[in-house]
């Protein structure tokens, strides 16, 4: 028997439980580094976001793990973009999860119906406008599984 889940909001950057018993879901952010490795290649690495600089990209990370002896469908996670931040397209696209995007509205689409109403008209959104992600799972969480999910951020 597989358990529904109704949504989960991320706000912050702190680890909060999910609406679900046994769903536990966690924020961190962590800022993309260059290291050159000692054979010339170079490599990302991710370290806590204490300290970011204009132009860094922050990776926003959603670790959620399934602690029951049942799968778990219906997950719904969002997360809000920082205003400081310039959301990176595509880089909150996964297989079998259904992204969604807002401009700061609360209400979500998809990308390619994310516009901006202004006093011009409509226009296409960008990743400029995007204020929040919203991950719809449309897989089960097999249980006793854990995972993670993310996106990239430039600070202005």
């Amino acid at each position: 028997m597989k358990k529904t889940l109704v949504s989960a909001v991320v706000f912050g950057l702190i680890s909060l439980p999910a609406f679900a018993e046994g769903l536990l879901v966690e924020q961190r952010a962590e800022v993309a580094v260059s290291v050159e490795m000692e054979t010339g290649e170079t490599v990302e690495e991710l370290r806590p976001a204490e300290l970011v600089r204009p132009g860094e990209t922050v990776v926003f990370t959603v670790h959620y793990e399934n602690q029951m002896a049942e799968a778990v469908e219906n997950i719904v996670l969002e997360m809000p973009v920082p205003e400081e931040m310039v959301f990176v397209q595509g880089s909150a696209d996964y297989e079998g999860v259904n992204t969604l995007y807002s401009v700061g509205d609360g209400v979500f689409h998809s990308w390619n119906e994310l516009s901006i109403e202004d006093e011009a008209g409509s226009r296409p959104a960008g990743a400029y406008d995007v204020r929040a992600i919203k991950w719809v799972f449309t897989d089960a969480v097999p249980a006793n599984t854990m995972d993670e999910i993310s996106f990239r951020a430039v600070l202005k």
